[in-house]
């Protein structure tokens, strides 16, 4: 119930705080039903066509997220457990987001994960803390030119479950 509320509430905070820097901010969302890779497969291709280089790309992801064998998937809001493979085959995976990033043409990037377990997305095991955690994000910010921000670990959830279920996605270009 506060997906989609906090990428409204992000989206505005970044207009707003974009205003004074930028000629323009503008923000795309996707939000609940949406939120499907057949979607964002389209969304992505219109995003990437409006940014250039030197923009600032802000990607927010709210919903539910799962690490099976070490690999973030992002379970949309249509998504639906039938036995063990379903997550994997289901949900959206971090080689798709990946995909989806590498189409993007900004030099700098930064990307928001508020979903369960994606701290697997930068390697964010329970063990790895302190300079080793910082030492290896601060190299693949240098190698992606992409800084990731993740609610919680590769095994923690980000908050209690939901009543209801809602997904949401915000670009920034």
């Amino acid at each position: 119930s506060y997906a989609v509320p906090d990428a409204r509430a992000i989206g505005e905070a970044m207009k707003k705080a974009g205003s004074s820097m930028y000629g323009s901010v503008e923000v795309t969302s996707v939000l609940d039903d949406k939120v499907t890779i057949e979607n964002l497969d389209k969304v992505f291709a219109e995003v990437s066509s409006k940014v250039h280089p030197r923009d600032v790309f802000v990607f927010f992801l709210a919903g539910h997220g799962k690490t099976v064998d070490g690999r973030y998937h992002f379970l949309p809001q249509n998504f639906r457990y039938e036995d063990e493979t379903s997550i994997v085959k289901r949900g959206i995976d971090q080689d798709r987001f990946q995909a989806w990033f590498a189409k993007i043409p900004a030099r700098k990037s930064i990307l928001l994960y508020d979903t369960c377990e994606s701290g697997s997305l930068t390697g964010d095991r329970v063990q790895q803390r302190g300079i080793e955690r910082v030492a290896a994000l601060e190299k693949m910010t240098r190698a992606m030119g992409r800084t990731v921000l993740s609610a919680s670990s590769d095994d923690a959830p980000a908050r209690v479950t939901r009543s209801s279920p809602s997904s949401a996605s915000e670009t920034l270009g």
